[in-house]
């Protein structure tokens, strides 16, 4: 099995059946077109029967006709970097019928759960020309395809598509010059998006299932709920490939978002009325149980000392690392967890069941709904992190309809949230740490103990921040809004 992964920086440029490719000797200077190769391509793309993944901007396809081998190709949406992945293609060799199981794997949250089939075939006679500079070295491949789309027997789109592609570390300003060039011979600027978008039109082209739609000047407190629980359900679905292909800090990041959602599915019930069933909640925990084992770890192995004696200790924690994540995609293979991203997106996407306060306009209503958390907050020294995670969630929803009257406020309650997070995690650090010395050997017992003083240490610390950024988030001058 061979894989490869990129970042594409490409072109895409439309043309007409006789459009005549111009000379590009020359086009930047020193460089000039190679032997074109031709490739007759016959793709099978795979989605869900609604293009689930198409209209999140990911794309699963096999395709044969290409060197050096039949391959399955994986492309992520294009701000996958934002989610911590450093690559938005991955090909893998294989064979037609069987889809790879890691394929299946990366993109089951955006799939929500749906089975992928063959959605089109997409037939393309491709002429493959490379771009050198003088000393043979390629710069850019441009590939003049002629396209064919079929749904099942029937042919949907046909069209002449130019795609440039720089190769490696190629100057970005090459894409410019060549674009230049080929507008300049009349090809015409096109939407930069896949073939199959291009192709399938207007279903291909709606808006992602999660998408966030903007707030109105009427939103009701519902709406505005249901919006933010959307935004939080969103972001829980893109981490799932980023979980699955364990991207940096993946864990700690989807960690945060699981006890957000289920902040916001416990505050807002008395606006949308979810029926929040207790596999539901069961869910919730266990996911953010087998998530906090892997961030957990990772935190370790982040800040284990790397001197000899400490190494034996290091790679017992890479062991339990492994494990931990193996674990982990155990559950996000599992039917509970599909069950959970499912209905998490039914509420946070289907016209919500609006209570009485539900129905109530959310820019005179929102400061009323803050202002019970908020002065919990206010009479009281410290409080759990799952209580000032609901506050932030309160806050959230009504600095999306206050404009900028409330952010003041939600910038330092997500400071005192993170703040208290960290000192638990901390703390969690130590005590397993501790658990674990009783089963080491000498050394690994020293380094171990250490370590969870080194922990210990950092928590006291954070903790002695505590009153200074509680009177912080306090400060009644930030909160007029909610009086």
């Amino acid at each position: 099995m061979t894989k490869a992964d990129q970042v594409e920086r490409e072109l895409k440029l439309g043309a007409w059946p006789e459009f005549v490719l111009p000379d590009l000797n020359g086009f930047v200077d020193g460089a000039k077109p190679g032997e074109p190769e031709r490739h007759d391509l016959d793709a099978v793309y795979y989605d869900t029967p609604d293009l689930k993944l198409l209209r999140r901007g990911a794309t699963l396809r096999f395709r044969r006709g290409e060197p050096p081998s039949d391959l399955w190709t994986a492309k992520l949406p294009s701000d996958a970097s934002a989610q911590g992945l450093a690559r938005r293609e991955i090909s893998v060799s294989g064979r037609r019928d069987v889809v790879p199981k890691q394929f299946v794997d990366v993109m089951r949250g955006w799939a929500l759960g749906r089975a992928l089939r063959p959605v089109a075939r997409v037939s393309t006679t491709r002429e493959a020309i490379p771009l050198c500079d003088d000393g043979g070295r390629m710069l850019a491949t441009m590939d003049d395809d002629t396209v064919t789309v079929r749904r099942g027997r029937r042919v949907v789109a046909r069209f002449r598509e130019l795609e440039v592609e720089l190769v490696g570390d190629a100057p970005a300003e090459i894409l410019g010059a060549i674009d230049e060039a080929l507008r300049s011979a009349g090809a015409e600027h096109v939407a930069q998006i896949p073939k199959l978008t291009r192709a399938l039109g207007r279903e291909a082209a709606l808006p992602w299932d999660l998408e966030v739609p903007p707030l109105g000047s009427k939103t009701t407190m519902a709406q505005a709920a249901q919006s933010r629980l959307r935004v939080s359900v969103a972001h829980l679905v893109d981490l799932h490939a980023p979980l699955v292909l364990d991207a940096e800090d993946s864990a700690q990041r989807a960690r945060d978002v699981v006890q957000a959602v289920g902040a916001k599915l416990d505050l807002f019930a008395a606006l949308l009325e979810p029926e929040q069933s207790e596999p539901m909640r069961e869910e919730l925990r266990r996911l953010d149980n087998d998530l906090a084992r892997v961030a957990e770890l990772d935190a370790l192995l982040a800040r284990a000392p790397q001197a000899s004696d400490a190494r034996k200790l290091s790679a017992r924690l890479g062991d339990a690392r492994a494990r931990a994540h193996a674990t982990l995609l155990r559950s996000l293979r599992a039917r509970p967890y599909v069950a959970l991203l499912e209905r998490l997106a039914e509420i946070a996407t289907k016209p919500p069941l609006e209570t009485d306060a539900g129905r109530r306009r959310a820019a005179p209503a929102a400061g009323k709904f803050v202002r019970p958390l908020w002065r919990e907050l206010r009479h009281e020294e410290e409080a759990p992190a799952r209580r000032v995670a609901k506050l932030e969630a309160a806050v959230e929803l009504a600095a999306a309809v206050l404009d900028e009257e409330a952010q003041p406020a939600l910038e330092r309650v997500r400071e005192l949230r993170t703040l208290i997070a960290e000192h638990d995690r901390l703390l969690a650090m130590a005590r397993r740490l501790r658990a674990i010395r009783r089963r080491l050997d000498p050394d690994e017992s020293w380094a171990a103990g250490m370590l969870a003083g080194t922990a210990a240490a950092q928590a006291d610390a954070i903790r002695a921040r505590f009153p200074a950024v509680w009177q912080n988030a306090a400060d009644k001058a930030i909160w007029n809004w909610a009086d």
